[in-house]
């Protein structure tokens, strides 16, 4: 019988988780293979710890380095957030108006009776983090990894375990904060263009606007915003990225032989490698191709008619909320010259 499992990680994918730290690398026994004790890889951690004088134990090497990992990426995130990135020494793909804007925290904390949900907001990443009000008083940081622009941390002490996800409010969403914060209790008020009673059942409905409403809180999309990578990407089985990166490529020599609809260097390179994050092209590739290779002058038609077709589509501006339940046109039609995806961007 046909293998056909990689069918759902197109129709259903999950994000990407993209980790940007994670404690459970440096496990010198059994955490990421550069780290573990014994493996003689010339680019191992353990044969730079051999062939160089480092001192103390393996194990403390791997433990000394995760903090320094660790001190340094909450630094990067640190600046980045604040809006001093320029200063921090790391590069900045592209601006940001939500920078140095307060940051919003929901999630779960474990405690003695119980795992408590809920939210804070915090006047920047700093408090967030060492705060008197911080979620992650006396913890250890287990990891930090974002997902389609979205951005989590978590982390563990003595009675249970920290799940947070950070938001920022726009400006918008700070003013609205403030509002908020400057009403009487149990007095009306209007905050982000919407009235409320000032009971406890409209505070709840404020906070969840404040967190829902992307005109007044938005992921901090800190990857492809400050690294330049992709704004989505999705965790496929690795025949769905081969196959993407065969047609690509495909494309790409195509595009170089001059028989393409794309004659614009900058119209190419501006989509160049976006394809893999645009569900709705995957699908419709996916979906057309069943993997197979082309065979076929009416196959490469289609191929050149897809690409072209996206490659021609406005710049997608990266959308706060947009769904993935796309409808795509078939690239196997060589007809479907029209737009084959919508560009929106999301979780």
């Amino acid at each position: 019988m046909m293998d056909m499992s990689w069918i759902a990680s197109v129709e259903d994918p999950q994000p990407k988780r993209r980790i940007i730290y994670d404690a459970d690398s440096y496990d010198t026994r059994f955490g990421d293979p550069y780290w573990r004790e014994g493996n003689e890889e010339p680019e191992s951690a353990w044969s730079f710890y051999t062939e160089n004088d480092m001192g103390g134990t393996f194990e403390e090497y791997a433990w000394n380095t995760s903090v320094e990992e660790l001190r340094d990426e909450l630094a990067t995130l640190n600046a980045y957030l604040s809006g001093a990135g320029e200063t921090a020494g790391f590069p900045r793909e592209k601006a940001d108006p939500l920078e140095g804007n307060p940051i919003v925290a929901s999630g779960g904390v474990g405690r003695w009776d119980g795992m408590h949900t809920g939210f804070s907001h915090f006047e920047d990443f700093d408090s967030l983090m060492h705060g008197a009000d911080s979620p992650f008083k006396d913890c250890e940081i287990d990891r930090i990894w974002d997902e389609n622009g979205h951005l989590f941390i978590d982390a563990h002490h003595h009675d249970g375990s920290v799940h947070v996800e950070l938001l920022q409010l726009t400006d918008k969403g700070g003013e609205a904060l403030e509002a908020m914060e400057d009403a009487w209790a149990d007095e009306p008020f209007t905050a982000g263009g919407r009235s409320y009673s000032g009971s406890d059942e409209s505070l709840s409905d404020f906070w969840h606007d404040l967190l829902n409403d992307p005109g007044l809180s938005s992921p901090p999309r800190y990857l492809e915003t400050a690294f330049g990578r992709q704004p989505l990407e999705w965790d496929m089985d690795p025949r769905v990225i081969d196959f993407m990166n065969r047609m690509n490529e495909e494309y790409a020599r195509l595009y170089e032989a001059g028989v393409t609809g794309i004659t614009s260097p900058d119209m190419y390179d501006r989509y160049d490698g976006f394809q893999e994050g645009n569900l709705g092209f995957v699908r419709a590739l996916v979906k057309a191709r069943g993997l197979d290779p082309i065979s076929s002058d009416r196959e490469i038609t289609a191929l050149l008619n897809t690409y072209d077709a996206m490659f021609s589509t406005p710049e997608p501006e990266a959308s706060r909320a947009a769904s993935t339940e796309l409808d795509p046109l078939d690239p196997a039609d060589p007809l479907n010259a029209a737009p084959a995806v919508d560009p929106g961007m999301a979780r």
